[in-house]
């Protein structure tokens, strides 16, 4: 089941339960945002 998100543009991106990325925040810093069970946890 993919999960919808956005990252540091504003941009929807699908990712899968279990992916790790990062994206930048609104004061430039990145943020390690990880998908468990279809959730966002930060």
């Amino acid at each position: 089941m993919y999960s919808l998100v956005r990252d540091g543009k504003g941009k929807a991106v699908s990712v899968l339960p279990g992916d790790t990325f990062e994206f930048p925040t609104l004061s430039d810093e990145p943020v390690k945002v990880a998908i468990k069970r279809g959730l966002v946890a930060a």
